[in-house]
């Protein structure tokens, strides 16, 4: 049977040796902090859509819909307005469905007057 050797634990440091580990743990730690203060931050920013390669579900969802629109199924194009905004309501497509059916349904959208009833 092969023997594997023992491995010595870590010894601590002694003497001049403990007061230099602390100053060796102190310049880790400011140039880690250092590091830190120097990487990008996030911003609270809106996206930049041109840079995304992959499109959302409620995008695919939205242009599925203009394509049913575009061959004139109505119906198609309704169902899928409506399936986006109940699946995706947070989507920015989302908001762009329900002015679409508003407008299609005659209903005035956000900033749109009512329509004014003449009087006699």
């Amino acid at each position: 049977m092969e023997e594997f050797p023992v491995l010595a634990s870590p010894r601590l440091p002694e003497g001049d040796e403990a007061g230099n580990a602390g100053g060796v743990r102190i310049a880790a730690v400011v140039l880690g902090l250092a590091t830190l203060g120097q990487a990008p931050l996030q911003c609270g920013g809106e996206p930049d859509y041109s840079l995304r390669q992959h499109e959302t579900p409620g995008e695919a969802l939205y242009g599925l819909a203009e394509q049913f629109k575009a061959e004139g199924d109505e119906a198609a194009w309704r169902k899928t307005l409506e399936r986006l905004i109940e699946r995706y309501p947070n989507s920015r497509f989302a908001a762009r469905a329900k002015l679409d059916l508003q407008k299609a349904a005659g209903e005035p959208g956000p900033g749109q007057d009512e329509p004014v009833e003449e009087a006699p």
